[in-house]
């Protein structure tokens, strides 16, 4: 038997394992159950599944519902859990209850009946509590102070909790697998996840959700979400507020921050600053059987990982009312992200189906450290005039750099020949500056049709550079030292026009955005350099919503997509980008 290739393939098979640690624990339980309206059993494709646990609100798993309406909750462990399911056009549904004891590994909850939502148009209804979601022309927005969010401390929080709102593969995600860009009060430049869980909950007054966003945002946005920050000052004075959260899963978890806001008849202050740590651990135990020249083996692994994460964010801003129609804005967002891993594994291999250490072949010690260090600013100035009422101009800049610089340094070791080590050292670091202008100026040109109309510029300049050392019995191997360096410069020209024209009984929605976007990019490793410039013309998505009598179903159009209809007068016409919708 060859050994050598034995220990090879172990290797392999090690690091492999190793890699695909994530960063959270995992356990081994299966949640399935599907999804149905209620009034005619059809299933409900892409609703939103949120299974939330009892004993920790924040630990949410989501995802959304396949063509057939069935969906599985994978890496569960024991506990008690509710189970939140939403989709736009039905009542949100809430259950509560739901315990793994660990009994069986699948776990199903059975069919959960989605009610339709009936509207009431033209009535004015008096609530003890805000209605969670409400549904504005081209828009869903979501009441943030809603109960469903009390236990939330930041706006990552918010989020995973959202209705139509999933965390998946580590970005968040609407209608199925769009990836939105997430906005601030409107200001252009998205959000990143650390600068999310840098907005403290109790400054959110709403959530919007456009899912078919019109041609004065970027071409390739296929959907956008707004936070809207309360006002929180609204007449002269000021307010303050503290938070501090502590908790413990294998270590300590400790988070605190503040806000301060300011306000006199000729401005606002603004100010947040707060550090978030949130230590965390995975503890991973894996057999995997496979067979080599008819001889069977078993891969034992064996990983834990350490990861300690520490977040520092601080905001700041200035509002200067010049006069009632003139409004300039100053504003800095800043975030830095330390990471620390330290994963440990060790695979053995023995001969067999067995863990008999007399049959053990190979054991792979593998350790490691990787330090991430990540820098993120933002400055952003802006100016409002308003001319008269349905008529105003607005212009924005923004100013960002990201600063990124990462080490990696990972071991292995056989015990078979624990004299020879080897290994890898990466050091990476990367830069991306950017600098973009905003124009809009929007105009009621009658009670009915509203037109808007802007420009952008934005150019971004990415550095990328890695060096990579290979490492044998501790010492680095000159010879084998690869570097790349990387340089990528884009500029983009955009230019649009939108006009809505409100019907009464429905709203029609037409535009069209010219982009022009100039790119240059070099490759130091590989000698190469190239150009591209391309200019795309977009029609703006169109829509015409139509509602009538006093109770009707709400209904969303999707593209490409078989819609199910729950009442026999429902209809949904495509051509493009314009849909009718009847409901």
């Amino acid at each position: 038997m060859n050994k050598r290739l034995i220990r090879l393939l172990t290797l392999f098979i090690a690091l492999l394992e190793f890699t695909s640690i994530t960063l959270k624990a995992q356990g081994n339980l299966i949640l399935t159950g599907s999804v149905v309206d209620n009034s005619n059993n059809t299933p409900v494709e892409l609703a939103t599944v949120k299974l939330i646990s009892t004993e920790d609100p924040n630990n949410i798993k989501s995802l959304q519902t396949d063509s057939a309406g069935k969906f599985i909750i994978k890496g569960l462990k024991k506990g008690k859990y509710s189970i939140n399911v939403s989709y736009l056009g039905y009542k949100m549904l809430d259950k509560a209850g739901i315990e793994l004891t660990g009994a069986t590994t699948v776990y199903n909850i059975g069919v959960l009946r989605l009610l339709p939502n009936l509207n009431q148009l033209g009535e004015v209804q008096v609530k003890a509590e805000k209605q969670l979601v409400s549904n504005k022309p081209g828009k869903m927005e979501i009441n943030a102070q809603s109960k469903i969010f009390a236990s939330s401390n930041t706006a990552f929080d918010v989020l995973q909790k959202a209705p139509g709102v999933a965390l998946l593969n580590g970005s968040f995600k609407i209608n199925g697998n769009v990836e939105p860009d997430i906005l601030l009060n409107g200001r252009r430049t998205p959000l990143s996840m650390e600068e999310l869980k840098s907005i403290p909950y109790d400054n959110i007054e709403k959530i919007e959700i456009i899912s078919n966003p019109n041609s004065s945002y970027e071409g390739d946005r296929k959907a956008i979400i707004n936070i809207v920050l309360k006002n929180k000052v609204k007449e002269t004075g000021y307010n303050t507020s503290l938070y501090t959260e502590y908790a413990r899963n294998k270590y300590n978890q400790f988070n605190f921050g503040g806000d301060f806001s300011f306000k006199q008849k000729k401005y606002t202050i603004t100010a947040s600053a707060g550090r978030i740590w949130t230590p965390a651990f995975t503890d991973i135990t894996g057999n995997r059987y496979y067979e080599q020249d008819g001889q069977n083996y078993l891969l034992n692994t064996k990983s834990f990982i350490k990861n300690k994460p520490t977040l520092l964010y601080y905001n700041a801003g200035l509002e200067y009312y010049i006069d009632t129609a003139n409004t300039f804005g100053v504003y800095y967002r800043g975030t830095n992200t330390k990471i620390t891993q330290e994963p440990n594994s060790a695979s053995k291999t023995f001969l067999g189906n067995t863990a008999d250490d007399s049959q053990l072949v190979s054991l792979i010690n593998t350790t490691g450290l990787t330090k991430t260090d990540a820098t993120n600013s933002t400055y952003t100035v802006n100016y409002e005039h308003i001319f008269n009422k349905g008529t105003k101009f607005s212009l924005e800049s923004n100013l960002g750099r990201y600063d990124l610089t990462q080490n990696q340094n990972t071991i292995s070791s056989n015990v078979n020949t624990p004299t020879n080590t080897s290994g890898i050292i990466n050091d990476a670091k990367s830069t991306i500056d950017l600098f973009n202008i905003n124009a809009d100026f929007s105009t009621a040109l009658s009670k009915a049709v509203t037109l808007q109309i802007g420009g952008k510029f934005n150019n971004s300049t990415t550095k990328d550079g890695l060096v990579s050392d290979s490492v044998k019995n501790n010492a680095v191997i000159d010879a084998a030292r690869q570097t790349n360096n990387f340089k990528y410069d884009e500029k983009i020209y955009a230019y649009y026009f939108n006009l809505d024209y409100d019907f009464g009984f429905a709203t029609l929605e037409v535009g069209t955005r010219v982009e022009d976007t100039r790119s240059v990019g070099t490759a130091v490793i590989a000698s190469q350099s190239f150009t591209k410039n391309y200019t795309n013309v977009l029609p703006a998505p169109s829509c015409i919503k139509m509602g009538f009598g006093p109770n009707t179903y709400p209904f969303i159009c999707q593209k490409n997509k078989q819609a199910q209809l729950s009442r026999s007068e429902s209809v949904c016409i495509y051509y493009r980008s314009l849909h009718l919708c009847k409901r």
